[in-house]
């Protein structure tokens, strides 16, 4: 869990510094609405269901106005946030100022009113995990400073300030996690996500500062899934658990489950309380290729969300989709009564990687035997092919194969159906080899 942020704020009135606990600025006219400052709470005094124009400067940084109603309370610390193209700039400046960052406001125009919001350097302090060895893209927190050190550094250096040092960059990654934190922690992946399978056979090695008496490794989507388990791991007395980090762990999931998920290191004490830390995505396809179409879900990025946990996990557009479908069709072709040059479609879409089709049998009765594989990573769905075959009246049934990227297979038979127009008029065969001589 990370420690929230602890602000004090203080007034400057006429160059006299006071501390305050609640202070009341008023314009002359007792007519006119009134800003009432409380701990780190502002609220309007005015007129009664009535809107207000509340202006807001940071520093000489950025300036803007907000809609406040009559005694709606408004953060500070919120107000603070909203400027977000100029987060690095008040990191910074909070860093240098020890905290310290001015603020005015403003109800009738002129910002009148003015006070340094002191801000205590964050302390980020998250339970960390690192896999040594598994199948996973690792995942990494918003909060982690190697996610934000090359921009605090490239921005130092656009911004002309030389080598800002470590430190500065520690506290200053601090900041703009404090400033950009929603309710949730937030992780993402930079790696590809490997897809299996299953887990059987795969054994992970993971390092944590979480303390528990019992570890696991469960992948999951949701919360419920989570909680599902834990409840049955602990009816079962901690069956397939492990007391130490130093071995190898194998990863468990509900049956059901596929497609994208996270795997997360579950701890577990003696007084059944548990904690979760996410530990990288991964791609369980036991899915076999569709011959029909299905929707392979959002194409763009998601996430998978714990609200219980604050925990919230993007998952990128390239994300592998675990399933996928090839349509193979005909409608046209022509020939001998030897064979057919027979013309066909093929429609495919997610992680089909390749389409067999099988001539022998009666398909190659006047022909040679052939499997002909189209590799579905080289061209582009629709793809429009033709393949010779000897087809008989009525139907015929082709032995199509599809596989998937890691080795799923679907087998089955494309119906040709065939009807030819033959003549009743007896064959003629004439050898034209008679001499004519014309005299």
């Amino acid at each position: 869990m990370c420690n929230n942020l602890k602000i004090i704020l203080h007034l400057y009135i006429c160059g006299i510094f006071i501390s305050l606990v609640a202070c009341t600025i008023t314009t002359p006219e007792n007519t006119s609405p009134s800003l009432m400052i409380d701990g780190n709470v502002l609220t309007v005094m005015g007129n009664e269901d009535s809107i207000y124009e509340l202006g807001v400067k940071i520093d000489n940084l950025s300036t803007f106005d907000i809609q406040v109603g009559n005694r709606e309370k408004v953060d500070v610390y919120d107000l603070l946030k909203v400027p977000k193209q100029y987060y690095a700039e008040i990191a910074y400046r909070l860093v240098h100022a020890n905290g310290d960052i001015g603020m005015s406001f403003s109800l009738s125009g002129h910002y009148d009113t003015t006070i340094v919001v002191h801000v205590e350097p964050p302390e980020i302090r998250c339970n960390k995990v690192k896999v040594i060895e598994g199948a996973c893209a690792p995942l990494s927190g918003a909060f982690e400073i190697a996610n934000v050190e090359s921009d605090i550094i490239r921005w130092a250096y656009r911004n002309k300030l030389g080598n800002i040092g470590d430190s500065t960059i520690q506290v200053m990654s601090n900041y703009l996690f404090s400033l950009s934190h929603s309710e949730y922690n937030d992780y993402a992946v930079k790696n590809d996500i490997p897809v299996i399978t299953s887990f059987k056979g795969i054994y992970y090695k993971i390092e944590s500062d979480l303390i528990a008496e019992k570890y696991y490794l469960f992948a999951a989507k949701t919360e419920t899934e989570i909680e599902a388990f834990v409840e049955d791991v602990i009816s079962m007395k901690f069956e397939g658990a492990t007391s130490s980090l130093d071995q190898r762990i194998s990863c468990f999931r509900t049956p059901s489950t596929s497609g994208v998920m996270s795997i997360f290191l579950i701890g577990i004490d003696k007084n059944w309380k548990y904690e979760i830390i996410p530990v990288g995505l991964i791609c369980v396809d036991n899915i076999k290729p569709s011959t029909s179409y299905i929707g392979l879900g959002n194409l763009e990025s998601y996430q998978i969300t714990l609200p219980k946990n604050r925990i919230r996990i993007t998952v990128p557009q390239n994300a592998p989709s675990g399933s996928g479908y090839a349509i193979l069709s005909t409608n046209d072709f022509g020939g001998t009564g030897l064979s057919c040059n027979v013309n066909f479609r093929l429609d495919f879409c997610g992680d089909v990687k390749d389409i067999t089709l099988v001539r022998e049998g009666m398909f190659a009765k006047w022909l040679s035997k052939k499997r002909m594989v189209i590799d579905l990573q080289k061209i582009e769905s629709p793809y429009l092919f033709s393949f010779e075959l000897h087809l008989e009246e009525g139907d015929n049934y082709l032995p199509v194969i599809i596989t998937d990227k890691v080795g799923n297979k679907t087998e089955y038979q494309l119906n040709i159906p065939a009807h030819f127009i033959r003549s009743d008029a007896p064959a003629i065969n004439i050898e034209n080899n008679i001499e004519n001589n014309i005299y």
